[in-house]
């Protein structure tokens, strides 16, 4: 009795502290009929990686403004100050090499999990490496809409082992946009007109 009891007082904690309210971005005096939207893309190497971001994140923003929303997305030029300013940290991509690399641990890990099963091992032992195509970034919100001051890196990861440069650059360009887009529909929640 006395467990089930402990038990029901962890699970009681446990709903508490997971129905905490989500933090708010926005000011509530927040206004803006135009968010800027800044791409820092001064890291990148790949001429054509950088193309494929903005064809995609301008593919958003034109999808966007063509629809009913309480304010309209825009790349910013010189001009304009960022109210969101996307820093590209770190990329990193698959080479054939090591993709190549990473098929000869591969097959040296689920040779040795074979060899220990063949044998009767109690615990079967191997491993699998996979690389992938990596990119670091670190949004930054404009303290004119909002309070927050630490901004957190996001690492966005896609497959990247025997894949070409091209498919990379198109999977990376993708979820970085589908993490833009995440962000926006969040702004969009919280903003009051």
């Amino acid at each position: 009795m006395k467990f089930s009891n402990m038990a029901s007082a962890m699970m009681l904690i446990a709903f508490l502290f997971a129905c905490q309210a989500p933090r708010q971005i926005l000011k509530p005096s927040a206004k803006f009929s135009t968010l800027y939207i800044s791409l820092d893309m001064r890291t990148i190497d790949q001429t054509s990686f950088q193309d494929s971001i903005t064809y995609k994140v301008n593919r958003f923003i034109n999808a966007y403004n063509s629809e009913t929303h309480p304010f309209k997305l825009s790349l910013t030029n010189s001009k304009e100050t960022p109210h969101i300013k996307i820093h590209f940290i770190r990329t990193g991509f698959v080479s054939k090499k090591k993709s190549w690399i990473a098929a000869g641990i591969s097959a040296a890990g689920i040779g040795t999990a074979t060899t220990l099963i063949a044998t009767g091992f109690l615990v079967p032992f191997g491993w699998i490496y996979l690389p992938s195509a990596k990119c670091r970034i670190m949004p930054v919100i404009s303290s004119d809409i909002t309070d927050i001051s630490a901004h957190q890196q996001v690492t966005i990861s896609t497959g990247g082992f025997f894949r070409s440069e091209a498919k990379q650059y198109a999977a990376q360009s993708t979820k970085i946009t589908k993490y833009l887009v995440e962000m926006v529909l969040q702004l969009e929640k919280e903003y009051t007109p």
